[in-house]
């Protein structure tokens, strides 16, 4: 029993590392998308639009996300 919870966190922080991964990634691909567009427009508008169209995706999607696998999971 004990060699199979092992087994199963080890799977679980390979998935969970590599959702880190992505994570910084994601965040400075934002940041630097918006050094971009600011060196090319000179203004925060720009900045904005794109941190905002960046982040909204994650922001709206996860509630949802996270609330659809343990609502199915559920017994009724």
């Amino acid at each position: 029993m004990e060699h199979t919870v092992q087994k199963s966190f080890k799977k679980f922080l390979v998935v969970w590392f590599g959702q880190l991964i992505s994570m910084i990634g994601i965040g400075l691909t934002a940041f630097s998308l918006g050094v971009y567009a600011f060196e090319k427009t000179n203004t925060a508008t720009s900045v904005a639009l794109i941190t905002l169209f960046t982040f909204l995706p994650n922001i709206l999607l996860r509630p949802i996300g996270g609330y659809w696998p343990t609502d199915s999971t559920v017994e009724r």
